[in-house]
């Protein structure tokens, strides 16, 4: 089964633009925008290169799309961007003809990859929904996406148990949910535990986890709210995490990749969007689901 990635899309795409045009141009096309509107650089602060050496990489699956570009798909001035070169240049570079080709293939594409909910399906194919917008948000889930292929045993394992209606559940409240009103309670939180589990140097992942885990107790007393009605199971969903975590752990990703893709299965599951999805992760974190203690 095919799955909508960064590599299935540039596939679908190129041959319906004029040409010809070659993969690590319409790579840069596609992606240089993000990097210089965020300044994107590496973790060791270099310049984040487009070359025919890492598209060659992302279009056979060998390699999974720059993390400082995936994170950076939650702002809406990325967001913006993505639309603006779709709008002003993709669109216009369509061979003719072609046009309605790339939308079939795209949506026969999304059709049938399993790991989409309904929710994203639906969205993704309403036509009333204007074509920038659809087609940004059909390329942000590519981006966002799985893209390597190598070890995806646990990618199974991420799919295989049923905790949408739980998840769900609990993000569509969250989504509502205030920051400004829950800062009044972050005093109480003790951020000790999930401290203690991530590499000191990470500073990026330790900020991350630290903006989100004040929803800790929000999303502990939604949890306690649902199994009081039976809407939801927590040891379900606890279990489920920690044994997708140790799947994780167990093929060799960082803490960012667990971090990452642990957010792009709960966001998959849920439909929900990658900020709101990140808070869950973060729960976990400090809950002890996801990642141990460091020890000397």
């Amino acid at each position: 089964m095919e799955t909508l990635c960064f590599s299935t899309f540039l596939n679908t795409l190129r041959p319906c633009l004029e040409g010809p045009i070659s993969n690590t141009n319409l790579t840069i096309k596609l992606l240089q925008p993000i990097i210089d509107c965020e300044n994107l650089v590496s973790k060791t602060g270099e310049p984040l290169i487009i070359d025919t050496d890492i598209t060659s990489k992302w279009m056979t699956r060998k390699r999974d799309i720059y993390n400082p570009i995936k994170s950076a798909l939650n702002k809406q001035k990325v967001l913006n961007v993505i639309k603006d070169t779709f709008e002003n240049d993709i669109f216009d570079s369509f061979d003719v003809g072609k046009e309605q080709d790339f939308y079939e293939k795209l949506h026969k594409l999304i059709n049938e990859d399993s790991t989409i909910t309904d929710v994203k399906k639906n969205g993704f194919l309403d036509s009333s929904i204007p074509t920038a917008d659809r087609v940004t948000n059909i390329f942000i889930h590519a981006l966002q996406a799985e893209n390597k292929t190598e070890d995806r045993g646990w990618k199974t394992q991420l799919y295989r148990d049923d905790i949408e209606s739980e998840l769900k559940t609990v993000l569509d409240k969250l989504s509502n949910e205030k920051r400004k009103e829950i800062k009044k309670n972050e005093l109480n939180m003790n951020p000790t535990s999930f401290r203690k589990k991530i590499e000191e140097d990470n500073h990026e992942l330790i900020d991350k986890v630290e903006f989100n885990v004040i929803y800790y107790f929000v999303i502990r007393d939604y949890f306690k709210e649902l199994e009081a009605k039976h809407d939801a199971n927590f040891n379900k969903v606890a279990k489920h995490i920690r044994k997708n975590y140790e799947s994780l752990k167990k093929v060799g990703q960082s803490q960012d990749q667990i971090h990452d893709n642990l957010t792009d299965m709960i966001a998959t599951k849920s439909g929900a969007n990658r900020n709101t999805c990140e808070k869950i992760v973060a729960f976990f974190i400090q809950d002890c689901e996801v990642y141990d203690e460091i020890t000397e």
